[in-house]
């Protein structure tokens, strides 16, 4: 494999950023240090994921975010040094896990005893008691089960441990399938590893050490004002990039409505399919990458209809699956519980739904959005992994949270990475 390309220090060069996502904004934000920057965003607001909204409760006006929500010091460092350089405000956040299948015909929740056994009649099922323990078997094994095996899958884990169905439906794929917004058919065949190194490095293979989680105070476009605000870039919210194009004389980047312009490089923040559909020219090595790693389009919806939460409120948590029996069921369904995540005060209950299972009640709805996500498998990983044979090749860079496991971090990791291949750095290093 080719190693990435580092431009020559020294010269000031004329940069595009195509996405301002963390990613973008990220990249934008370091780069415009030591070199002219233009970063065009297709929407008509910066920010990408971190989305949020004033919603008017009960004579109040609250602010709710519907994409990113929270983040940890462990596990997002970059991510919590940028929001103590920019002195963006946090609040620390509940973080609990609770599964409710067939609208309540099964529930429990994981943050206290009470949660565990709100459904009494789970304390007479072996099946109960059963999943109980092969949690504590998986938590024990899952590191070493999967060491040495690349190759490995949720299902093959499952089967060498004989692990029942009860820990397979009701835990494990739920959890799984909630952090990456994904079908529980499709996490069978997840990376065993990968799960296990995730789920080890954020302390879920512990019934003990879980990590402090966060939350912006106000909002996640209090971060997004504030790296707007501290970055000389030019900023073109509504220029949804239509074709990027390479040559000997630079790379032209053509946004709607506006003519084609010239740049010394180009850095794609974008989603890994809108940077495949862009680059007019892509080699046929770009696109075996590219096309490797799909999205997934999620319907979320923020609302106040409490039947999208288990039917016992001893199980209310932050992060509630709803599963059910449906052999065809094909997208991850979680409520956020947004009051106990983001530390909203009032009697009201916000809730934000992925793919809701039901019709929400129109009445209780309070914003409707898309988002897309990658999907993540064996083929998306090795794509992964093939991503610096094409870093800085005709002078096109890729960043995105898609280069990692898909969070906040993982983008702003790689437009730090990017921005090193310039020269720059940032601050808190």
């Amino acid at each position: 494999m080719e190693p990435e390309r580092t431009q020559a220090p020294g010269r000031r060069r004329r940069i595009a950023v195509v996405g301002a996502g963390i990613s973008g904004l990220a990249a934008a934000w370091l780069l415009s240090r030591a070199h002219d920057v233009v970063l065009f965003e297709a929407a008509n607001r910066l920010g990408g994921h971190a989305r949020t909204l004033t919603v008017r409760t009960r004579g109040r006006h609250v602010p709710v975010d519907t994409g990113f929500i929270v983040f940890n010091r462990v596990n997002y460092p970059n991510l919590s040094r940028l929001f103590e350089h920019l002195r963006v405000p946090v609040r620390k956040s509940r973080m609990s896990f609770a599964v409710s299948v067939d609208g309540g015909r099964i529930e429990y929740g994981g943050g206290s005893l009470r949660a565990l056994l709100a459904q009494p009649s789970n304390a007479a099922r072996p099946a109960f008691w059963r999943m109980l323990r092969d949690i504590a078997e998986f938590n024990r094994t899952a590191l070493a089960d999967s060491t040495g095996d690349a190759g490995l899958t949720l299902r093959d884990v499952i089967r060498r441990r004989r692990l029942g169905p009860w820990f397979v439906r009701y835990y494990l794929l739920p959890m799984s399938g909630a952090i990456w917004s994904t079908p529980r058919a499709r996490m069978m065949d997840f990376p065993a590893g990968v799960l296990a190194r995730f789920f080890d490095n954020h302390g879920l293979l512990s019934f003990s050490h879980h990590h402090q989680w966060w939350t912006v105070a106000g909002g996640s476009r209090q971060y997004v004002s504030k790296m707007a605000a501290d970055m000389p870039a030019q900023v073109r919210p509504g220029a949804a990039v239509e074709a990027v194009t390479r040559g000997p004389d630079g790379v032209n980047v053509k946004a709607a409505g506006q003519e084609a312009e010239t740049f010394d490089s180009v850095v794609l923040a974008c989603h890994s399919d809108t940077a495949l559909e862009i680059l007019h020219d892509c080699t046929r090595r770009e696109r075996r990458i590219l096309a490797r790693i799909p999205y997934r389009r999620n319907r979320l919806v923020l609302h106040t209809d409490d039947r999208l939460m288990p039917r016992r409120r001893a199980c209310w948590s932050s992060w509630v699956y709803l599963a059910n029996s449906r052999p065809d069921e094909d997208r991850a369904t979680v409520t956020y519980w947004m009051n106990s995540l983001q530390g909203i005060p009032g009697v009201t209950p916000l809730f934000a739904t992925l793919n809701p299972p039901i019709p929400v009640d129109d009445a209780l709805i309070l914003d409707e959005h898309t988002f897309e996500h990658p999907r993540f498998d064996f083929d998306a990983f090795a794509a992964q992994a093939q991503l610096p044979s094409i870093q800085g090749l005709s002078n096109t860079w890729y960043c995105g949270a898609w280069t990692g496991m898909g969070f906040h971090e993982d983008g702003l990791a790689s437009a730090i990475r990017v921005a090193g291949h310039f020269g720059v750095s940032p601050p808190w290093r």
